[in-house]
């Protein structure tokens, strides 16, 4: 003989007790539906961006460690690249300083003509 569990019938008095044995739905308070607009807000906003996007990296920062010699090399690039700057500014303003000359020049030219 094999053992059949016999499923009950909705309608049978054990399922209606339990039915009514769960707790009513009561109303939120107006605090708890902020609350739950946010989420709703929160969950819209997610719809539009991609979120998980994200979710693969590894932001943890232990594994930025730097020696004395890159702490160097990053120093001295720096230090290379702040010269070339200096000097393409420096250029840049003396050709502005230059035109200046060239049109205050030409201006007393064509005043005495």
């Amino acid at each position: 003989m094999t053992n059949k569990r016999v499923r009950d019938d909705i309608s049978s008095p054990a399922v209606s007790n339990m039915q009514d044995q769960r707790p009513k739905k009561r109303r939120l308070s107006d605090h708890e539906e902020d609350d739950c607009e946010g989420v709703k807000a929160l969950l819209i906003i997610r719809k539009m961006f991609n979120t998980k996007r994200f979710a693969g990296r590894d932001d943890r920062d232990t594994k930025m460690e730097a020696s004395f010699g890159d702490i160097t090399r990053e120093e001295k690039r720096s230090e290379r690249l702040g010269r070339k700057e200096d000097r393409e500014q420096l250029r840049l303003s003396e050709e502005n300083a230059r035109h200046q000359r060239m049109r205050k020049h030409n201006q007393r030219a064509k005043s005495v003509i």
